[in-house]
């Protein structure tokens, strides 16, 4: 490959990987990591509520506030998880991060993607010349092009064993499987579920569809999840950390208060009252009828 060819399928991966990058750890709103931050918050949270209650034997609670509770986490997640299966142009979308990556396959080199960043790929100069300097700097390149060599080696489109190129490329196969994982039974159910109910009131097909699972939930996420650190790590070799936050403990506190403070049979319908004839007063006769009508 000539030397202008190497440098303009550099400048072009580089460009892609920036903007790659910061679709998943940009400081945006929708980054990817924001949304995938906000899922396993609740995760956790939702978790560790249902075990709180469970080691003290399920106390009762209201049906309705429990209701709002795993109703709630249920919709949250769904919809995160829909969002970040999302195939349109232009949306922060794992699916959308692993077709774009298919798409610009050829440019997934050994050289490129290894040497982007001028990182020699062939490690064996690297090697030579820590051998007579024991260079600090020289040790930490070679453990560098040693560790990204190994894991393009799981990705190359070449058996395991095979002599190393510099023109090795990522295997389509690799991104078909990242596809499959975020097209997987468990988030398909819970796609239509936001399609059919949450995200849309659907009318084309009155089907009774069964709905999605908690445990498919839960599965949805650990896919997303596997498949963002996949990405970061083994393809785009960029560092990756934990997941859960750091709690901030405070927000223990009170945990285990009431939502709603204690108050008479006769308290509760008297409030309710009140806030039936406000919403009652949402379709009062004179104000409905003057709605879309000349004045």
């Amino acid at each position: 490959m000539s030397t202008q060819k190497l440098e303009r399928m550099i400048a072009q991966f580089r460009q892609l990987r920036g903007r790659w990058i910061d679709a998943m750890t940009g400081e945006h709103d929708n980054a990817i990591w924001r949304q995938l931050a906000h899922v396993i918050h609740e995760e956790a949270w939702f978790k560790t509520v249902l075990r709180i209650r469970e080691r003290a034997g399920n106390p009762p609670i209201s049906a309705y506030i429990w209701d709002l509770f795993v109703t709630g986490y249920a919709i949250k997640q769904s919809l995160a998880v829909r969002r970040l299966t999302d195939r349109k142009d232009g949306t922060a979308s794992l699916l959308r991060l692993v077709h774009e990556m298919r798409v610009n396959q050829s440019l997934l080199t050994r050289q490129v993607a290894i040497g982007h960043d001028g990182t020699p790929w062939d490690t064996s100069k690297l090697e030579e010349e820590w051998r007579t300097s024991y260079d600090d700097l020289t040790y930490q390149t070679l453990s560098d092009s040693r560790l990204a060599n190994e894991r393009f080696d799981r990705l190359r489109n070449v058996a395991l064993g095979e002599p190393r190129q510099a023109g090795d490329t990522i295997a389509v196969s690799v991104f078909e499987a990242l596809e499959r994982a975020l097209a997987s039974p468990a988030i398909k159910r819970v796609r239509a579920q936001c399609d059919k109910s949450i995200a849309h009131a659907d009318l084309s097909d009155l089907t009774n569809v069964k709905g999605p699972t908690f445990n498919d939930i839960h599965e949805s996420v650990a896919t997303l999840f596997r498949v963002r650190d996949f990405l970061r790590l083994d393809v785009l070799n960029h560092s990756a950390g934990p997941i859960v936050p750091v709690i901030d403990t405070r927000v223990m506190e009170h945990l285990d208060q009431p939502l709603v403070p204690s108050a008479s049979r006769s308290e509760y319908l008297m409030i309710w009252g009140e806030v039936e004839r406000e919403l009652e007063a949402l379709i009062d006769r004179e104000v409905v009828s003057k709605f879309a009508v000349h004045q």
